[in-house]
C-alpha cells in the first residue's frame, strides 16, 4: 500500500471503550496511543503495526476488546491493543490507506472501511469481522476516497458515506443500495 499525505502530531481519529470510559484509544502519526485514565496519560500500543501513522479506530461496541486500526490497510486486536495482526484480505492494493471504519452494533461481524483511494471505489465491506473485504460498488458512489462513515445508532440499515469529492451518500439496506443525500451542501 502506498501512503496517504503525511500531517506531523496529526490525531486522526479517537475511540471510547463503551463499558469503561476511562480507556480512550487515539490513531496519531505516532501510531494508536492508549489512555487508561480518561486521557490523563498515553502509552503507544502498536506492536503488531507495519506503520507509525494509524488514521482510523473502531471499537466492537459488544466486545470492547476488539479493535480496528486503519494504516496501509486494516489491522485488528483481539486484546485491546496489545497486539495487532493484518485483517486486509481484499483491500485494493491501490488504496493509500484507510480512512474511517465502522462496526454495525447488531452484528459486529460486518464492518465498512473508507479507502484513501488513489483509483477506483473507495468503500469497502467485510461481512466476517475483518478476515476479507469486498468494494462497495454502485452508479451512485464516486470513485474516489471516503474519510467518513457512521452507522444509524438507532436503524444499524442506515449508513452515512462521506467523500472527499462527491458529498454525502446513504444507504438504507446496509450498503446494497445508495441515494446521493448532498442536495443543498454549498
Amino acid at each position: 500500500f502506498a501512503q496517504a499525505p503525511h500531517f506531523p502530531n496529526a490525531v486522526y481519529a479517537i475511540a471510547i471503550n463503551p463499558v469503561n470510559t476511562s480507556i480512550v484509544y487515539a490513531a496519531t502519526d505516532n501510531g494508536v496511543l492508549k489512555s487508561t485514565n480518561g486521557g490523563g496519560s498515553w502509552d503507544v500500543i502498536n506492536t503488531g503495526l507495519p506503520s507509525a501513522r494509524v488514521t482510523a479506530l473502531a471499537i466492537d461496541p459488544n466486545n470492547p476488546s476488539t479493535i480496528y486500526a486503519g494504516t496501509a490497510g486494516v489491522y485488528k486486536s483481539t486484546n485491546a491493543g496489545a497486539t495487532w495482526v493484518q485483517a486486509s484480505t481484499g483491500i485494493p492494493s491501490t488504496s493509500l490507506g484507510v480512512a474511517a471504519i465502522a462496526i454495525d452494533r447488531t452484528n459486529p461481524s460486518l464492518l465498512y472501511a473508507g479507502l484513501f483511494a488513489s483509483s477506483g471505489f473507495g468503500l469497502v465491506r467485510s461481512t466476517d469481522a475483518g478476515a476479507n473485504w469486498i468494494a462497495v460498488t454502485s452508479s451512485v458512489l464516486p470513485k474516489t476516497t471516503f474519510d467518513g462513515l457512521v452507522i444509524d445508532p438507532a436503524n444499524s440499515s442506515i449508513i452515512y458515506a462521506a467523500s472527499m469529492n462527491g458529498g454525502v451518500f446513504k444507504t438504507i439496506d446496509k450498503g446494497v443500495s445508495w441515494t446521493n443525500v448532498s442536495n443543498g451542501f454549498p
